[in-house]
């Protein structure tokens, strides 16, 4: 999930009625008035984006990922964007947690 990045960046447009992006990404027509009631900060926006998200995805038959794994860049650790699995059998993410401990810490390019 690019959130990271877009999010933070993107904000006031998001929040333009005509913007409908996120109506798209989350499938909800009145996220807005939501994330206005719930008390979110603009800083926490990526934040209700991923538990947003989330919320659709389980509508949709998705156990919850335990955990997300935020990707930053190399150099100046900034975060970019969320890694996540989402699986409708519990048995992937057994998967999951197994395939993460192969991983390693992303090296740099050039």
């Amino acid at each position: 999930m690019a959130l990271q990045m877009d999010g933070k960046r993107n904000l006031e447009k998001y929040l333009d009625d005509n913007n409908n992006k996120i109506n798209l990404f989350i499938d909800e027509q009145n996220w807005r008035e939501e994330f206005l009631k719930t008390g979110y900060s603009a800083s926490d926006f990526t934040k209700f984006l991923s538990d947003r998200y989330d919320k659709r995805m389980s509508q949709l038959g998705y156990i919850e990922p335990p955990e997300k794994h935020r990707i930053q860049a190399y150099s100046t650790h900034l975060p970019l964007y969320y890694l996540a699995f989402y699986s409708k059998h519990s048995r992937g993410n057994e998967f999951w947690k197994k395939i993460k401990g192969y991983a390693t810490d992303q090296i740099e390019m050039f």
